[in-house]
């Protein structure tokens, strides 16, 4: 996979695999009506908002493949959620 080592490689499998299942559900959730809490909200949007797919094909481009202990560390994930959050909250639509 190109510049991708085994952990970004790995990542990036995984998160698509999870952005698929959310946007699944999201439509599911959109079809029934249902409107999810804040704190069920938050890391749904997270997921389906593409924002870590994003996040690990910078990591591809840059040919960067951190370690698990890098996720593991609590100061970078503040940091990580801090950027994803921010991205995800400045494209929330008013019709969601």
């Amino acid at each position: 996979m190109g510049h991708a080592g085994d952990n970004n490689a790995r990542r990036f499998f995984d998160l698509c695999e999870t952005y698929t299942q959310c946007v699944g559900r999201e439509a599911v959730l959109r079809e029934r009506g249902e409107v999810l809490g804040l704190e069920e909200f938050v890391p749904h949007r997270r997921h389906n908002s593409a924002v870590m797919l994003c996040f690990a094909l910078v990591e591809y481009i840059l040919g960067v493949d951190l370690d698990d202990k890098v996720y593991e560390d609590t100061t970078f994930m503040d940091a990580y959620w801090a950027a994803c959050d921010y991205v995800c909250w400045s494209n929330v639509s008013e019709s969601a």
